[in-house]
């Protein structure tokens, strides 16, 4: 259900850097948080302009010093992570200055251009123009830079040669923002981001290990589990585990969904986004971070009910035909398509919550559609709502297509089911299977226990709380099958 919280939306300010005495400009226009400090600029800057970080750097607003707290020494100079934006850029159409290399000297002038809205739908910071590339780290300098360009297109100069040498394969003319933002989006992520994946819960790792299988298929032409099987019975222990860090550490789209999965792990919403925000500077499209977000960000139902759509949308389309049409009726075994799975329950559990019961059956239908042998038992879900919507026909085919596997909610479910069709024999029967398999759930039903985690009698609390979720709201909402069942309850005692 959505919660009545929502963060204030953070002005963003838009900066043009333009690197001093060069010609054609060296620029970038760039966007910021206000609540980001000069130091969070500095590695903005270093890696916009495409600069290596590996020089001194001040930057000097209103006549004002300020420099990274280890290089200041002695100076009389303030410290740059102490200094929001906020605080120090005051105003649209304000300049200021940054010098990187204190030998060569690269001077940048800055503009605060304008104040922008934050738009939920971007990873701040983030460059959105520019033009060429930067001066070569160690090059002279301005003049330096002047002879560089001089010389790099005239292979008949006679430095031609050793310049190309020190250079490789450099282009003055290039400049490419979506790289720079790719590398933004990793470089803005704190290292410590990452939950240890002890941490995570069973059933979190082996989605991330299936996702690692999934990787080793693709890059290693592997057809089958059973080829997977046989290449990995060929490594160590170690290197299977090196294998799995790497492949967090490299592909940035599972290093984002690894950081979803630590804010489920978490019971603090501060924490919860904090981990999905850091996910979404990585990959906006990570799909179990705008579950997370949108669960507690959303003002209203409606909100909660279209984020969610949104993102099941989303999951579809990232996850692909061939994929869906290679796991057809068999979903939930392949680990990529889990947060598309989740989005769906999420959406399901959502119109469940807010007594929409036939568009929440709908949802649960399509999930079973999607992974026909149910593995993520949203069966006692399916039953529960079909029993509100007082479709006892589709409640019966439930009954029947897993006779094999029942849940306690599909035992209680089928007590209430034969009660409601007038066939009180046939509901005494399926009491009997039902106080046979899980008597806790009669206790929740008829309100001797208000919930089972603790109790000592009860072999899986867990599925018994989900099960007692799933169908009590039926039975209380049919008063004459309820007083039936206490009546049975104080019969037999």
């Amino acid at each position: 259900m959505a919660k009545q919280k929502k963060r204030a939306a953070k002005p963003v300010y838009q900066l043009k850097i333009t690197l001093k005495y060069s010609e054609p400009p060296v620029w970038r226009r760039v966007l910021i948080e206000e609540d980001d400090t000069l130091e969070d600029l500095h590695y903005l800057i270093q890696r916009a302009m495409g600069w290596d970080n590996s020089h001194l750097h001040e930057f000097i607003i209103k006549k004002v010093s300020y420099m990274a707290a280890e290089q200041r020494g002695d100076l009389d100079v303030k410290v740059e992570s102490h200094a929001t934006l906020r605080r120090v850029l005051t105003r649209s159409g304000m300049k200021f200055s940054y010098l990187y290399d204190f030998g060569d000297g690269w001077e940048h002038d800055i503009v605060v251009e304008k104040r922008l809205e934050r738009d939920p739908d971007l990873a701040y910071p983030l460059c959105i123009d520019g033009a060429r590339a930067c001066p070569p780290e160690d090059c002279g300098g301005a003049p330096g830079y002047a002879r560089v360009l001089d010389c790099v297109d005239h292979p008949e100069d006679p430095d031609y040669k050793d310049l190309r040498e020190w250079l490789g394969p450099y282009d003055p003319d290039a400049f490419d923002v979506e790289a720079v933002n790719q590398h933004l989006r990793e470089d803005f992520v704190e290292e410590d981001e990452v939950l240890p994946l002890e941490n995570l819960s069973e059933a979190f790792l082996e989605e991330i290990l299936g996702r690692l299988i999934e990787h080793m298929k693709r890059e290693r032409g592997l057809k089958s589990l059973d080829d997977v099987a046989e290449h990995a019975d060929d490594l160590q222990q170690h290197e299977l585990e090196a294998m799995l860090v790497r492949f967090l550490e490299e592909d940035m789209r599972e290093r984002a969904h690894l950081l979803a999965l630590s804010a489920y792990s978490t019971e603090s919403e501060d924490d919860a986004l904090r981990w999905t925000d850091a996910a979404l500077q990585i990959d906006p499209d990570c799909i179990d971070a705008l579950l997370i977000q949108a669960e507690i960000l959303s003002e209203t139902d409606e909100e909660y009910t279209e984020e969610l759509r949104a993102a099941a949308y989303k999951a579809e389309r990232l996850l692909g035909r061939k994929v869906m049409k290679q796991y057809e009726g068999r979903l939930a075994e392949c680990a990529l398509a889990m947060p598309l799975m989740r989005a769906h329950t999420a959406l399901a559990d959502a119109l469940r919550v807010q007594g929409k019961v036939k568009e929440a059956a709908k949802q649960y239908e399509l999930l079973m559609e999607l992974d026909k042998e149910d593995y993520t038992v949203v069966r006692s879900d399916l039953v529960g709502c079909l029993l509100l919507a007082e479709d006892l026909k589709g409640a019966r085919q439930v009954f029947e297509a897993f006779r094999d596997r029942p849940t306690p909610a599909l035992r209680w479910g089928e007590v209430l089911e034969r009660f409601l069709s007038g066939d009180e024999d046939g509901a005494r029967q399926a009491l009997a299977r039902a106080r046979e398999q899980s008597p806790e759930l009669e206790d929740r039903l008829v309100g001797k226990v208000a919930d089972f985690p603790g109790r000592e009698d009860v072999d899986d609390p867990e599925n018994a709380v989900r099960s007692s979720m799933a169908i009590t709201p039926a039975w209380r909402y049919f008063p004459k099958a309820l007083a039936w069942l206490e009546q049975t309850d104080a019969d037999r005692a």
